[in-house]
Order: structure tokens, then C-alpha cells, then sequence
């Protein structure tokens, strides 16, 4: 038997925790009218020092007058956290400038999936936490939120149902995609007060110049080998290993390896096998594996499982493993790669910090 709805209830929209939001005032740590007292507010997201000195810069290459800037750090060293800090205080004084009001200000934040979205947006959340975030992407499409964290495939294609100077701060996450014609026809479009790119990868085989769509303007940089010379990043070992497949007759086109070809070169018993070796041998542990494409993911977790590893593929394809609901006992995650390269594995950094 269900409940009758009380008759002073209202449905639950954006627009009513809009505005009960504005007249709501925090009791975190306080005694209550009933005489309950309330958990004590969550602490709250503090910067690293690699953050803290890009946001000096970053609120620098403002006050200098520059409406575009691209950071690059190692993936591990909080991009998004970056930006998160850096959207939150935007809206504070700068070289005399008059502080802004936060709900004057929207923010657009450019992703290519809808997993990293989802994470960004709970990122801000932590930072922001009184700000309203909404999704463009899939069914779920906020243009009116305060942060929108949008899909470039969507937003490429409805472009023309934002003003020009809808955001006055645009976040761009893996900047090395922006040579793309999605992101040049959002780049055109848009007109913010500042745009923000972020990438781990700078430098593309293509030759395109990515530091020339921020304005000729790199922020801020701290690569790999500082991030694990400051703490930052956990050190890892590498080793090469001489390859069994022969990628000479691979054509070249683009700025890489032919992906049909790669994929045909790679996939074969003998490379799999060499690869379980060679993982047995130095790892033998948790370990995340680059591959070529989505079938070379695929063909390489069922080389594992058949080996009696706890092995899945994890890719943009229907035949994917879930990214948040798989085994946390998985020994091997076989991960398809942004671009095709000739290796079949590769450590990874882990950050050191508290942020999560």
C-alpha cells in the first residue's frame, strides 16, 4: 500500500534546490531545535604544493591579461583538481579587478566521455559544493546549470543552442584532442574570460600545435620525472623489451601505425604469449596493460583468463567490463590506448597525495 504524498510536498527539480539553496543556512557541528546534534562538516579539499604553485601561476597569466593558458602535468597530479581550485576562485579580485558575484558566473567544462565527466563533476562537487552542476551529455542535458560538464560529441553537435559568451570559463580536459575539428569548432564558437587547457601529453606525432590554441601561452608544466622527484608521484621501473612482431611493413599514416595493420601485427598467439611471460616474470601483480585497439584489449584479457588470471578488457566497445562495478581482485585490466603505439604494457603512476 503506498503512501499518500503529504499535501505540502513539491517535486524535487534543479530549480527548487536552486532556490532553497539561497536561503538555506549550514547547522554542520550545531545543535538542532531538537536538541540532535549534527556531524561536523566534511574537512575541506586542500591544494598540493604542485597545485599551489599553479594556481599562482594561473591567477598570474590572468592579471597579465591573458584569456587563454594551457597547464601540462603528469597524469596522477590532479588536473581536475586543479581546475576545480583555480573555477573556485576565479571570481576573487585580480590586479585591482572587483571580485565578481559566484552566481554571475557559469562554467564549461569539455570532456570526451561520460565516465571522466561524472568524475570531474564529483571533483567540483567536493570543491564547489554549494555550486549548482549539471551534465550535457546522453539523456541527461543541463545547459542552465551554473558548471556544465559536457561531452564534445554533444556539444559539437548543438553548439549553435549556447551564446557565444555563455561561460565566462572554459575547461578543456585532455588538451592533446583540441586539434580536432569538434574541438576547433568549439574553440571558435566560444568566448570566454578565460579558457583552461589541461593535458599530460603535449607534444602529438601529428605536429599539431596545441600551445597555439591557448594563445602561444604555457601556464604551467611539471612533467613525470619532477612529479616523482618531488613525492608526488609513486617511482616506478621500466624495462624494453625486444618485440617478436615486426612492425617494418606497418604503414605509417597520420602521425601513426595503420590500426587495422597494428591490430593484425599484434594479435597473435606468439606476441600474447610473450607478453604473458614477460608479465609473469617482472610484475606477476596488479597491473594495467595498454593495447592497440579494442580487439587486441579483448584478445589479450581472454589470453590471461585461459591462463588462469583474473583478467578483463576495459574499452569504449560493447564488449567491455564495467570500469566501477568490476572485481577489485581482477589481477589484469587490458586497456585499449587514445593512440595506437607499439607497446603491449607500461607502468603506471599512482599519486601520493590525499585528493580522491
Amino acid at each position: 500500500m503506498e503512501r499518500p504524498a503529504q499535501p505540502t510536498s513539491r517535486p524535487r527539480d534543479h530549480a527548487t534546490l536552486r532556490a532553497y539553496r539561497e536561503v538555506w543556512t549550514p547547522t554542520a557541528g550545531e545543535p538542532v531545535a531538537v536538541g540532535i546534534t549534527t556531524e561536523p562538516p566534511a574537512p575541506s579539499a586542500i591544494p598540493t604544493d604542485i597545485q599551489v604553485e599553479a594556481l599562482a601561476a594561473l591567477r598570474a597569466t590572468r592579471a597579465a591579461g591573458h584569456r587563454a593558458g594551457l597547464v601540462v602535468m603528469a597524469t596522477g597530479l590532479g588536473k581536475t583538481w586543479l581546475a576545480a581550485f583555480d573555477n573556485a576562485r576565479f571570481q576573487e579580485p585580480t590586479a585591482g579587478r572587483e571580485p565578481v558575484p559566484q552566481e554571475a558566473t557559469r562554467t564549461l567544462f569539455v570532456a570526451h566521455r561520460e565516465e571522466i565527466l561524472r568524475q570531474n563533476r564529483d571533483v567540483f562537487r567536493k570543491v564547489r559544493p554549494a555550486a549548482d552542476l549539471g551534465l550535457f551529455h546522453g539523456d541527461e542535458k543541463r545547459p542552465d546549470a551554473e558548471v556544465v560538464f559536457a561531452s564534445i560529441q554533444t556539444l559539437a553537435r548543438r553548439l549553435g543552442e549556447f551564446d557565444p559568451e555563455a561561460f565566462d570559463y572554459i575547461v578543456v580536459d585532455e588538451f592533446h584532442h583540441a586539434a580536432a575539428r569538434s574541438y576547433q569548432k568549439l574553440l571558435d564558437h566560444f568566448e570566454p574570460k578565460f579558457l583552461l587547457g589541461l593535458t599530460a601529453t603535449p607534444v602529438r606525432m601529428d605536429g599539431a600545435d596545441l600551445l597555439a590554441l591557448c594563445g602561444d601561452n604555457l601556464v604551467f608544466e611539471c612533467g613525470l620525472v619532477e612529479g616523482i622527484d618531488r613525492s608526488a608521484l609513486v617511482p616506478f621501473h621500466y624495462w624494453g623489451i625486444k618485440d617478436v612482431a615486426d612492425f617494418e611493413p606497418i604503414p605509417w599514416r597520420n602521425g601513426r601505425f595503420d590500426p587495422v595493420a597494428l591490430t593484425r601485427a599484434v594479435e597473435t598467439l606468439q606476441r600474447a604469449q610473450q607478453t604473458f611471460d614477460e608479465w609473469r616474470a617482472k610484475c606477476g601483480d596488479r597491473t594495467i596493460g595498454f593495447c592497440v585497439s579494442i580487439t587486441h584489449a579483448d584478445f589479450i584479457a581472454d589470453f590471461f583468463r585461459d591462463r588462469g588470471v583474473a583478467a578483463v578488457a576495459v574499452h569504449s566497445g560493447p564488449s567491455s567490463s564495467d570500469r566501477r562495478t568490476r572485481s577489485k581482485s581482477c589481477r589484469a585490466v587490458c586497456s585499449r590506448c587514445t593512440s595506437p603505439s607499439t607497446s603491449s604494457t607500461k607502468a603506471s603512476t599512482s599519486p601520493r597525495s590525499t585528493q580522491s
